[in-house]
């Protein structure tokens, strides 16, 4: 054809051509006018949806951790760390009482960061989205605070440490975190 090939469907009987195939940039494009999916028609043909792909695609990468956040209790006790990962992923885990992880916070006690500092300050307390923000702002010799696991995530029993205190919401400059500043205000 004119921009591409016809050819019979390897995964359905055919007497009229209904498969067309065409390139686009660095990949095969496959479709079958008669409803065939492409993964059936690859699995005909002994080939992997990879197959289609003209330049190879670059290995996945294995996640790194490129930083850990601690949260520890009113003494200083560490519960649990929110764990940044490259590429961009964020996961959390609590200790396994062995000096290994367990990856989730399956009944463990959720607390807002830098809990032990906040309850010794009586400064205005800054809550950003996330843990590397408050870092940030205590580098900077500020009262900061904010909920593991991002925006939306905002328990109303954390609320309970700012009672009495000025509070200033400092949301990430998108549509989730419009919300969560509104959400974190309607909890205080």
């Amino acid at each position: 054809t004119g921009n591409g090939w016809q050819a019979c469907c390897p995964n359905h009987e055919d007497k009229k051509a209904s498969l067309s195939v065409s390139v686009a940039d660095d990949k095969i494009l496959m479709h079958c006018h008669a409803g065939c999916d492409n993964p059936a028609i690859l699995v005909k043909m002994n080939l992997k949806q990879k197959d289609l792909f003209l330049t190879p695609l670059p290995k996945p990468t294995k996640p790194k951790i490129v930083a850990t956040y601690d949260y520890t209790d009113e003494t200083g006790k560490l519960l649990y760390q929110a764990v940044r990962f490259q590429p961009k992923d964020f996961r959390q885990r609590h200790p396994n009482g062995k000096g290994g992880w367990v990856w989730n916070l399956k009944n463990i006690r959720l607390i807002p960061y830098r809990m032990p500092e906040l309850l010794k300050s009586k400064d205005v307390v800054f809550i950003p989205e996330g843990e590397r923000d408050v870092d940030n702002m205590r580098s900077l010799g500020f009262t900061a605070t904010c909920n593991p696991m991002g925006a939306g995530k905002w328990r109303p029993e954390f609320s309970k440490y700012l009672k009495g205190r000025d509070v200033i919401i400092i949301p990430d400059n998108d549509v989730p975190g419009h919300n969560h500043a509104i959400d974190i205000a309607k909890k205080l």
